[in-house]
């Protein structure tokens, strides 16, 4: 049996192996468009929920930022979403196989679990998602430099729009 943090990305219920969830943050209105968050001391790339499901519409205002560590991965990632709905343990032969979805959906998920109650649909996070690029890595200069040089000040406002853009 296996820990899952269960999350909502638009229509979407989703399950993450709670192993490689480091945090959950509460994250305001604008974590929902920004591509790096930092966090503990690191930058971390984020990737949306909804942008991944291709659910770009409506509006988000309260969402939550999921700390998490893709299969793979060389950094963890900010994984923005919903909202978390909780913790599950669920056995192996709880799953099933994907129902036909389309196929960029498809590529997102390895299974389906079919709450028993209620019959809701949870897709489980392939394990894959979120690992293709590296960590973004931010060279500043060491405290005894002169960093009053006109190029190292464009260099750090070309860091600081990446950032915030």
């Amino acid at each position: 049996m296996a820990n899952y943090l269960r999350i909502a990305g638009s229509d979407f219920k989703i399950l993450l192996d709670a192993v490689r969830v480091h945090e959950i943050l509460d994250a305001g209105a604008d974590a929902a468009h920004a591509r790096y968050l930092e966090w503990r001391g690191r930058v971390l790339r984020t990737v949306s929920l909804r942008t991944l499901l291709g659910a770009h519409c409506g509006p988000t205002t309260d969402v939550v930022a999921v700390v998490y560590e893709p299969e793979g991965a060389i950094a963890p990632i900010v994984l923005i979403v919903d909202r978390v709905l909780g913790l599950e343990s669920v056995e192996e032969s709880g799953f099933l196989a994907l129902p036909p979805l389309p196929e960029a959906v498809e590529r997102l998920f390895s299974k389906v679990r079919l709450d028993p109650v209620s019959g809701e649909q949870a897709y489980l996070l392939a394990a894959h998602v979120g690992e293709q690029e590296a960590p973004l890595e931010l060279e500043f200069p060491a405290g005894d430099e002169d960093v009053s040089e006109p190029e190292d000040d464009a260099r750090a406002v070309e860091a600081t729009m990446e950032i915030d853009a």
